[in-house]
């Protein structure tokens, strides 16, 4: 689950953002939005958006640096080429990711759904997906108890119906605000 960055109505999966040119031979560092193992193998074909401007690119190399990737895309062969691409994302179409298995759930699927106690009390809306070592959290805002976060485990996340756009939510003590 984190393929997670979906501009709406655009049908793109950012996966990655540039955030500066890496040595003086076109290649860059990207912060990672995937978790998708290949996404950014030798000759895989990604979405440029940079500049207002959309065009597809293919990975060169790609190396680790810290918990950032080093890419070479094809076609920029020097820093300067590079340079105006700082922030620029790096996305897929929607229908290049991969099938997820029953009862796991793309960030972008999540966000904006609505979330309920088991008492049917509504307490806010999904607002962000936030990724953690040990499991992902929802940022839950702009209901009554204010914002407040839910482990994204089956201790606490009962039900996700994509249909009616509902989160069902074990609350305990401490998790929400009290009004």
């Amino acid at each position: 689950m984190s393929e997670n960055d979906k501009r709406p109505g655009a049908g793109l999966l950012a996966v990655g953002r540039i955030s500066r040119p890496h040595g003086i031979r076109g290649a860059v560092v990207v912060e990672r939005m995937s978790d998708f193992e290949g996404r950014f193998a030798p000759g895989a074909r990604l979405m440029l958006e940079a500049g207002g401007k959309l065009s597809e690119v293919e990975v060169e190399n790609c190396s680790g640096h810290g918990d950032r990737l080093v890419v070479k895309l094809a076609g920029f062969e020097s820093r300067n080429e590079v340079e105006r691409l700082r922030g620029a994302l790096l996305e897929v179409p929607e229908d290049w990711s991969p099938a997820l298995a029953d009862g796991e759930y793309w960030p972008h699927e999540l966000e904006g759904m609505k979330v309920v106690s088991t008492e049917g009390r509504e307490l806010g809306r999904v607002s962000d997906v936030l990724e953690n070592p040990a499991h992902e959290t929802l940022l839950v805002s702009g209901g009554e108890p204010g914002e407040f976060m839910v482990p994204f485990v089956s201790e606490f996340v009962l039900e996700v119906d994509p249909a009616s756009r509902v989160i069902t939510v074990n609350v305990i003590r401490g998790m929400v605000p009290e009004p």
